[in-house]
């Protein structure tokens, strides 16, 4: 089947919605992160990143059940049925409630437990370290209620209300960084209890966007049985990969917080800050795609489905390959023009470690959105996420043996390489997917691209120490040999349509 040009023109408007957003958010965020390290310093801060992946430990079954919502809301919409579309909303708000509910049990009793008994922090810190906890708890909660919003916003494609939000949110982030310079009191317990205030404001402009989309929604929980129970069976195996997500990312800032203390988990904290700008050149291009993947299986289109899934691995990729091959390269010099003299030792080799996983990744949310359109999900995600759940226990055990911090996000690496293999070969038995046709129009013009940008830009790195120069050759490199070798002539022809398009409109 032939692309629709309509689709097409919505993905490329949402997808430039997403990107202005992504931009606000991610200098701003630089910058906060940047006053927020010299303002707390680097233990308060470590304290701060690894407290709040405690409470996230539990929240992962928030964006667990939000990633199925957002399937229900796109299912209901693809068949045009308004009366389930609507129902699914305030069912949602039952499931939600029923989460809260389960998380404040956990996160008052074995999560309190493991935070004054476990973790290694500083004495004369812990009573800070404890409300900074009750904070995360508070805006976990606060966010639990946002998700069938933001769920309802994606599925309608309202990519630039997504956005406006998105700006609104960040900016307020960084109005409570100006304030944070004035505090005179504990300044830790001060930035985690104005970030409350933050959401707040985020689930009001959530809930006037939604209002102004479809005012006949209801807000009221609906425990209907059938309804619930479907989209809970759905939900519990997309919970049980979030989970496996989850203990990849906060479950090994736990045990690198076991082995090396608060000041290692600043250092990986400044990784993922790096790479999680880096993710989100493709994660907003991906948001505007998922919508169009799922109303396609929905309307019997498996053709076009599996075309833009091409089309998403392929763009997801050199999305992040284009940022990603500079800051390999020029890592040091980047997070010194960022941070200055306050760059934790460990945090760029933390970074190089986190970002080759991000291009691995990068690949992954185009299959699991297939899967996610189906609904068939218990085998996929059980296998995926056992293998994904391996990362903990593996770096566990090879710190224990005396391994240095680095080791932990190596297996970490090497494990999801080894899982993006096995969702290629279980996603055969899903839907009309070929495994060869896959590694032949997407993953052999990706390795292609990655070996002969890596080798270019290894070699400029052999001849110069200059940071600017590094950067500069190796993002020309991945640029220019993305657009020849990853785009087919579709595609650089419509990005050369819209890049005229925006030069017109400047």
């Amino acid at each position: 089947m032939s692309p629709s040009p309509t689709s097409n023109r919505r993905i490329a408007k949402n997808t430039v919605a997403l990107y202005v957003r992504m931009l606000f958010i991610m200098i701003v965020t630089l910058y906060t992160s940047r006053v927020v390290l010299r303002t707390l310093g680097e233990t308060d801060f470590g304290i701060f990143n690894v407290v709040g992946g405690v409470v996230a430990m539990m929240s992962f079954l928030n964006s667990s059940m939000t990633a199925g919502f957002q399937r229900y809301f796109n299912i209901a919409l693809g068949e045009g049925d308004t009366a389930r579309y609507r129902k699914v909303f305030s069912v949602a708000f039952a499931i939600q409630l029923l989460i809260i509910s389960v998380v404040l049990l956990l996160a008052e009793s074995v999560g309190l437990w493991f935070l004054n008994h476990v973790m290694v922090i500083p004495e004369e810190r812990l009573f800070a370290a404890n409300i900074v906890y009750q904070a995360a708890i508070a805006v976990f909660a606060i966010n639990a209620f946002i998700s069938p919003f933001t769920a309802i916003i994606i599925s309608h494609e309202r990519m630039t209300a997504y956005a406006a939000i998105g700006i609104v949110h960040v900016f307020a982030k960084l109005i409570i960084v100006f304030l944070l310079a004035s505090v005179e009191s504990d300044k830790l317990i001060a930035y985690s209890v104005l970030l409350i205030a933050v959401d707040l404001l985020v689930l009001l402009a959530n809930v006037f966007c939604v209002r102004h989309i479809d005012g006949t929604l209801s807000a009221r929980p609906l425990f209907d049985r059938k309804l619930l129970r479907s989209m809970m069976g759905f939900s519990v195996w997309n919970t049980f990969a979030g989970f496996g997500h989850l203990m990849k990312g906060q479950g090994l800032n736990i045990v690198l917080n076991l082995f090396f203390g608060p000041a290692v988990n600043a250092a990986r904290g400044i990784a993922f800050q790096v790479s999680g700008a880096a993710t989100s050149f493709y994660t907003n291009f991906q948001m505007a795609v998922r919508p169009q993947v799922m109303k396609c299986y929905a309307a019997g289109q498996m053709d076009e489905m599996i075309r833009l899934t091409y089309m998403m691995s392929r763009l997801s990729f050199s999305l992040m390959w284009i940022v990603a091959l500079p800051l390999l390269f020029s890592t040091e010099w980047v997070m010194h023009l960022w941070l200055g003299d306050a760059v934790p030792s460990l945090a760029p080799s933390f970074a190089r470690i986190v970002l080759l996983t991000g291009v691995v990744e990068s690949l992954a949310t185009p299959l699991t959105t297939v899967v996610h359109a189906t609904g068939r999900m218990r085998t996929f995600q059980l296998v995926c996420s056992s293998i994904i759940l391996l990362i903990v226990p593996a770096a566990y055990l090879a710190l224990w043996l005396g391994a240095p911090p680095q080791a932990a996000l190596w297996i970490s690496l090497v494990i999801v390489s080894v899982v993006h293999g096995v969702r290629m070969l279980l996603l055969r038995g899903i839907v009309r997917f070929s495994a060869r046709d896959y590694v032949r129009r997407v993953l052999l013009p990706i390795m292609v691209v990655a070996s002969l940008s890596f080798a270019v830009s290894l070699i400029v790195a052999s001849v110069t120490n200059n940071g600017v120069l590094r950067f500069v050759c190796s993002f020309l490199v991945a640029v220019s040999s993305s657009y020849f070798w990853i785009f087919d002539r579709r595609e650089r022809t419509l990005l050369w349509g819209k890049i005229k398009q925006f030069l017109r409109l400047s």
